[in-house]
């Protein structure tokens, strides 16, 4: 069974890299970069305390247009399946 310890210290080497660039390639997102992107945003939901490198990254892809976009589309298709 994995516990929090073992899933804190998995994030341990995208620190590395993310401490030194803005995504995990460089300064430009990547297709690299959606798949850590909402681990590390998922984690945060939970409470997980990840450093600041983390929170930093998150918050650099939902500033994107096309993620505000599509979190913009999928609190809508929310609120409309909850008025079924």
């Amino acid at each position: 069974m994995i516990v929090r310890e073992d899933i804190l210290q998995r994030f341990g080497p995208l620190a590395f890299r993310l401490k030194r660039t803005n995504y995990l390639f460089g300064d430009t997102f990547g297709v690299a970069d959606r798949y850590p992107f909402i681990l590390t945003g998922g984690a945060q939901e939970l409470g997980f305390p990840l450093s600041a490198c983390y929170r930093d990254y998150v918050a650099r892809i939902e500033a994107r247009p096309a993620v505000r976009e599509a979190e913009r589309r999928e609190a809508l298709s929310e609120a409309s399946s909850s008025q079924l």
